[in-house]
């Protein structure tokens, strides 16, 4: 049971604010990106975020792109594999991620006074491909953009729940619940799924106008029904644990596919990585920096 208000797939179809697909708001100070991997195909996200974090889905899809506004990945027509002929998984998907790249990364997006903008970061899921998702990273010419994401999900009974995750380390930054860092793999971020799929619900409940809604680009409802049945595919149930209150969500029975809910937590995430927050007020503090060592000498 939960006291959320959750929004049905019908009323988050028809949630559009009358800007144009592919068109970013004057207001917005930060372009985020989220991919999801799978084996078949990539889905992804573009939110447009403004100081008080209220969002503006500018755009999502499939890549490759499918011939119908509405697939599930039971009926994906065009796969990773099918653009790339005689090649095996892994070469796909790299080859899938960098023209997918170069359809968004490269892109300049019009503002609506006519302006351009560019995405200011990107995490792409590492949960799928983990391998191959942090080389593409690392390799790409927009790696100064992309980071890895993995998803944890931070249950109220886990031992080290809290907002930072873990105690910082050196090197480490922190956002609003999730941890930035870098390895020999790259740069990587952990983000408390739990906590922004709470936090994505909370959004689409504000209406439009109100400061920290969630919207969509203008379209008939009937263009938006895949995405607004993937996001509202889950459900939260209330838990209590060490003086904490979580909503664990869970998928609902026959709806499988959620890809688009993760893109859109994912971009969020992405958001408070950058510095953003309800309200307006910087939550990431600046990373930690490594620390020292200091010599002993032994006295003789």
């Amino acid at each position: 049971e939960s006291d959320l208000d959750l929004i049905t797939a019908d009323d988050l179809a028809a949630k559009t604010n009358g800007i144009k697909r592919g068109v970013v708001p004057d207001a917005s100070t930060k372009l985020t990106m989220f991919v999801d991997v799978w084996k078949k195909v990539l889905w992804w996200s573009v939110v447009a975020w403004d100081n008080a974090f209220t969002g503006h889905v500018v755009d999502y899809g499939i890549w490759p792109e499918q011939p119908t506004n509405y697939s599930t990945l039971a009926s994906i027509k065009k796969t990773l594999m099918m653009k790339k002929r005689g090649a095996g998984f892994e070469a796909a998907l790299i080859a899938g991620l960098g023209s997918l790249a170069d359809h968004t990364l490269g892109r300049e997006w019009q503002t609506e006074s006519g302006d351009v903008a560019r995405i200011d970061h990107c995490l792409i899921d590492e949960g799928y491909a983990t391998d191959q998702v942090r080389d593409f990273c690392k390799r790409s010419k927009f790696s100064a953009i992309l980071s890895t994401s993995k998803g944890v999900a931070w249950k109220a009974s886990s031992r080290w729940y809290g907002p930072t995750l873990s105690k910082a380390k050196p090197g480490e930054g922190r956002g609003d619940h999730l941890t930035q860092y870098r390895s020999k793999t790259g740069r990587r971020v952990l983000v408390d799924v739990f906590h922004w799929k709470t936090f994505i619900f909370r959004r689409l409940a504000v209406p439009i106008g109100d400061a920290g809604a969630l919207s969509l680009f203008e379209a008939k409802p009937s263009r938006h029904r895949m995405v607004a049945e993937q996001v509202t595919a889950e459900h939260p149930v209330k838990t209590e644990g060490q003086g904490q209150i979580v909503y664990e969500w869970k998928t609902l029975p026959g709806r499988p596919d959620n890809h688009f809910l993760d893109c859109f937590v994912g971009a969020a995430a992405c958001a408070s990585m950058l510095g953003l927050s309800l309200g307006g007020k910087r939550l990431a503090p600046k990373p930690v920096k490594k620390l020292k060592r200091k010599r002993v000498y032994a006295m003789g």
